[in-house]
Protein backbone atom coordinates (compact mmCIF):
# COMPACT_ATOMS: atom_id res chain seq x y z
CA UNK A 1 0.00 0.00 0.00
CA UNK A 2 1.18 3.50 -0.78
CA UNK A 3 -0.22 6.53 1.05
CA UNK A 4 -0.05 9.79 -0.87
CA UNK A 5 -0.49 13.16 0.79
CA UNK A 6 -1.52 15.81 -1.69
CA UNK A 7 0.97 18.65 -2.13
CA UNK A 8 -1.67 21.35 -1.88
CA UNK A 9 -2.65 20.29 1.62
CA UNK A 10 -2.19 23.20 3.98
CA UNK A 11 1.08 25.09 4.29
CA UNK A 12 4.52 24.49 2.88
CA UNK A 13 5.84 22.52 5.88
CA UNK A 14 3.72 19.42 5.39
CA UNK A 15 4.91 16.55 7.52
CA UNK A 16 3.72 13.51 9.42
CA UNK A 17 4.22 13.04 13.15
CA UNK A 18 3.05 9.92 14.97
CA UNK A 19 3.23 9.94 18.76
CA UNK A 20 2.81 6.90 21.00
CA UNK A 21 0.31 5.25 18.66
CA UNK A 22 -1.42 2.14 19.96
CA UNK A 23 -3.85 -0.18 18.22
CA UNK A 24 -5.04 -3.67 19.07
CA UNK A 25 -7.60 -6.08 17.71
CA UNK A 26 -9.68 -8.56 19.67
CA UNK A 27 -10.14 -8.80 23.42
CA UNK A 28 -9.09 -10.88 26.37
CA UNK A 29 -6.77 -13.78 25.58
CA UNK A 30 -7.21 -13.24 21.84
CA UNK A 31 -6.18 -9.57 22.02
CA UNK A 32 -3.46 -8.76 19.48
CA UNK A 33 -1.59 -5.52 20.14
CA UNK A 34 -0.38 -4.48 16.68
CA UNK A 35 0.99 -0.99 17.41
CA UNK A 36 2.69 -0.58 20.78
CA UNK A 37 3.60 3.06 21.27
CA UNK A 38 4.76 3.68 17.70
CA UNK A 39 6.55 6.96 16.95
CA UNK A 40 7.44 8.37 13.54
CA UNK A 41 8.35 11.72 12.04
CA UNK A 42 8.63 12.53 8.34
CA UNK A 43 9.43 16.01 7.07
CA UNK A 44 8.13 17.48 3.84
CA UNK A 45 9.78 15.82 0.86
CA UNK A 46 11.08 12.87 2.83
CA UNK A 47 10.24 9.35 1.70
CA UNK A 48 9.73 6.68 4.32
CA UNK A 49 9.63 2.93 3.96
CA UNK A 50 7.85 0.74 6.48
CA UNK A 51 9.21 -2.79 6.57
CA UNK A 52 8.17 -5.75 8.65
CA UNK A 53 6.71 -9.23 8.56
CA UNK A 54 3.05 -9.94 7.92
CA UNK A 55 0.96 -8.88 10.91
CA UNK A 56 3.48 -6.41 12.28
CA UNK A 57 1.18 -3.37 11.86
CA UNK A 58 2.39 -1.79 8.60
CA UNK A 59 -1.05 -1.54 7.00
CA UNK A 60 -2.64 -0.60 10.32
CA UNK A 61 -0.22 2.32 10.66
CA UNK A 62 -0.89 3.47 7.09
CA UNK A 63 -4.66 3.15 7.58
CA UNK A 64 -4.53 5.27 10.75
CA UNK A 65 -2.37 7.95 9.10
CA UNK A 66 -4.77 7.90 6.14
CA UNK A 67 -7.78 8.27 8.44
CA UNK A 68 -9.29 4.93 7.39
CA UNK A 69 -8.87 3.32 10.81
CA UNK A 70 -8.81 4.77 14.32
CA UNK A 71 -6.10 4.31 16.93
CA UNK A 72 -6.83 3.10 20.44
CA UNK A 73 -4.59 5.89 21.75
CA UNK A 74 -1.81 8.21 20.67
CA UNK A 75 -1.79 10.97 18.07
CA UNK A 76 -1.19 11.43 14.36
CA UNK A 77 -0.51 14.90 12.98
CA UNK A 78 -0.41 15.66 9.27
CA UNK A 79 0.72 19.19 8.49
CA UNK A 80 -0.19 20.23 12.01
CA UNK A 81 -3.73 18.79 11.89
CA UNK A 82 -4.38 16.08 14.46
CA UNK A 83 -6.01 13.36 12.36
CA UNK A 84 -6.69 11.20 15.41
CA UNK A 85 -8.93 13.95 16.85
CA UNK A 86 -11.10 14.32 13.72
CA UNK A 87 -14.75 13.37 13.73
CA UNK A 88 -16.28 11.44 10.80
CA UNK A 89 -17.14 14.59 8.81
CA UNK A 90 -13.62 15.99 9.24
CA UNK A 91 -12.12 12.66 8.17
CA UNK A 92 -14.30 12.67 5.05
CA UNK A 93 -12.88 16.09 4.13
CA UNK A 94 -9.36 14.84 4.91
CA UNK A 95 -9.87 11.86 2.57
CA UNK A 96 -11.42 14.02 -0.11
CA UNK A 97 -8.83 16.81 -0.08
CA UNK A 98 -5.59 15.47 1.30
CA UNK A 99 -5.04 11.72 0.97
CA UNK A 100 -4.76 9.13 -1.75
CA UNK A 101 -4.17 5.40 -1.45
CA UNK A 102 -2.67 2.94 -3.87
CA UNK A 103 -3.66 -0.47 -2.55
CA UNK A 104 -1.70 -3.66 -3.05
CA UNK A 105 -5.03 -5.34 -3.78
CA UNK A 106 -7.32 -3.13 -5.80
CA UNK A 107 -10.50 -3.56 -3.73
CA UNK A 108 -12.73 -3.17 -6.78
CA UNK A 109 -16.41 -4.06 -6.58
CA UNK A 110 -16.25 -7.40 -8.44
CA UNK A 111 -19.65 -7.43 -10.14
CA UNK A 112 -19.38 -4.05 -11.91
CA UNK A 113 -17.12 -2.74 -14.64
CA UNK A 114 -13.84 -0.91 -14.12
CA UNK A 115 -15.52 2.27 -15.40
CA UNK A 116 -18.30 1.93 -12.80
CA UNK A 117 -15.70 1.34 -10.06
CA UNK A 118 -14.05 4.61 -11.11
CA UNK A 119 -17.41 6.40 -11.10
CA UNK A 120 -17.86 5.48 -7.44
CA UNK A 121 -14.66 7.36 -6.56
CA UNK A 122 -15.53 10.24 -8.90
CA UNK A 123 -18.77 10.74 -6.97
CA UNK A 124 -16.94 11.50 -3.71
CA UNK A 125 -14.18 13.64 -5.20
CA UNK A 126 -14.41 17.43 -5.38
CA UNK A 127 -12.52 17.50 -8.66
CA UNK A 128 -12.65 14.05 -10.26
CA UNK A 129 -10.57 13.17 -13.26
CA UNK A 130 -12.28 12.35 -16.53
CA UNK A 131 -13.01 8.63 -16.36
CA UNK A 132 -12.32 8.04 -20.05
CA UNK A 133 -8.95 9.80 -19.73
CA UNK A 134 -8.06 7.74 -16.65
CA UNK A 135 -8.92 4.49 -18.40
Amino acid sequence: MILLLKEGMGGSNMFIRVENLRKSYGAGESKNEVLRGTNLTLGKGQIGVILGPSGSGKSTLMNIIGGVDRADSGSVYVNGQEITACDDDELTEYHRNSVGFIFQFYNLVPNITVAKNNEIIANISKSPLDIDAVL
